[in-house]
């Protein structure tokens, strides 16, 4: 049975409440989609609806067209709540930080080519930080989000680069909500409704942490060099470096191991999607540090 969204309103519902109840439309009807939990108030919400138009029926209308139309529309409402569909939730938790965050530890982005290019020695770039044993705990963290390899072919680690329009860029780490741990988490939960969830629908939450940072980008920057070679040869891989930021200069942290990549996003803020994740930042009132 097909579906789709009940338009723009339903979008800018609190993810909280999304994650409770949604609507959803199948070919001519709505159909109510909630958690589990409130299984026995919407049974007797539907039960209470029924005995309504009873009620209303007999004693309260006394005009047999206006009771009869009132008896419909309390009808499709009670309908409305009977053929819900309930949902199980399964949350998964990507690798949080074991440390504290401090904003003002991330100054800005290094970046360093290779010259002349070469695919056997890839660009590097990364998080520049103000200490290197605060960049120390957060590669590994990162290095966590990819099973403590130092290969991500798989990019369970991404990092994306939006290009905000204002003279600034935001720069995005963050762990795959779709790593093959995640995966594999969320196919236990859906042997359930083979057993004591049948019938019903299997809700996947993942929670994770996203570090995120607002630059500015001027002419002079280093990250334009990086993306025109990025882009132009995709299947480079590249470097994912600690970097510091010592007195307005940037020095490659040797100490700790860079993490091989392939896959990157660099995308203009107009051109994102609502359904990736870098949308959500600056249009649902998020804001990165600056």
């Amino acid at each position: 049975m097909s579906e789709k969204r009940l338009g723009s309103w339903k979008r800018n519902w609190p993810a909280f409440l999304r994650s409770l109840v949604t609507v959803r439309w199948m070919v001519w009807r709505p159909q109510l989609v909630i958690g589990e939990k409130y299984e026995s108030a919407v049974k007797w919400a539907s039960r209470g609806l029924a005995a309504l138009g009873i009620v209303s029926s007999v004693f309260i209308f006394p005009s047999p067209l206006h009771a009869l139309s009132f008896a419909i529309a309390i009808f499709l409402v009670q309908q409305f709540f009977e053929k819900a569909v309930f949902v199980y939730t399964s949350m998964y938790m990507q690798p949080m930080p074991d440390f504290t965050i401090i904003p003002s530890e991330w100054l800005g982005i290094g970046y360093a080519f290779s010259d002349p290019p070469a695919e056997d020695k890839p660009n590097l770039f990364g998080p520049a930080f103000a200490t290197q044993e605060y960049a120390e705990r957060v590669f590994e963290l990162l290095r966590s989000w990819n099973d403590g390899r130092d290969e991500d072919r798989d990019e369970n680690i991404c990092v994306s680069f939006v290009i905000e329009g204002n003279g600034n860029y935001t720069a995005f780490i963050y762990p795959n909500p779709r790593r093959p741990s995640t995966t594999s988490f969320f196919r236990e939960g859906d042997k359930l409704r083979r057993t004591s969830k049948r019938g019903r629908e299997h809700q996947k939450l993942v929670v994770m942490f996203t570090f995120c940072k607002t630059l500015p980008l001027p002419s002079t920057s280093l990250f334009h060099r990086f993306a025109k070679e990025y882009l132009d040869e995709p299947a480079r891989p590249i470097f994912l470096q600690a970097f510091r930021l010592i007195d307005g200069v940037t020095e490659m942290l040797y100490d700790i191991n860079p993490i091989l990549k392939w896959n990157l996003k660099i995308k203009r803020r107009e051109d994102l999607a609502p359904s990736e994740m870098e949308y959500t930042f600056r249009n649902r009132g998020n804001k990165p540090i600056e």
